[in-house]
């Protein structure tokens, strides 16, 4: 069973049926039922999303576990990185996020 949830993210190196890939419209209580992720993987911006409504939706389905969370290069990661701890904290506190670094997340 995958133990590796990737929405709409990619994650090289990861071991055949290790990852299940779901687009941001699948994640919902079904799916987390069904995949029993300890660990969700997802980008910080996509096109219909971002990190925050990622976390939004993954606290009020009351999943527990780590959240990583992909970033670009960007000229002040710190902040965006406070930011995303300050709304877990508060909309999902029995969440952990993390967040990797484009020459972490190239590893």
């Amino acid at each position: 069973m995958p133990r590796i949830l990737l929405i709409e993210a990619d994650l090289p190196g990861a071991a055949p049926g290790e990852t299940e890939r779901l687009c941001w419209q699948q994640l919902n209580a079904v799916h987390l039922r069904r995949i029993q992720p300890v660990m969700v993987i997802c980008p910080l911006l996509a096109r219909d999303f971002d990190a925050i409504e990622v976390i939004d939706r993954l606290g009020r389905l009351k999943w527990h576990g780590a959240l990583h969370v992909l970033f670009p290069a960007l000229p002040n990661p710190g902040l965006v990185r406070r930011e995303l701890l300050a709304f877990a904290r508060d909309h999902a506190p029995a969440m952990s996020v993390e967040t990797l670094e484009p020459e972490i997340a190239a590893l």
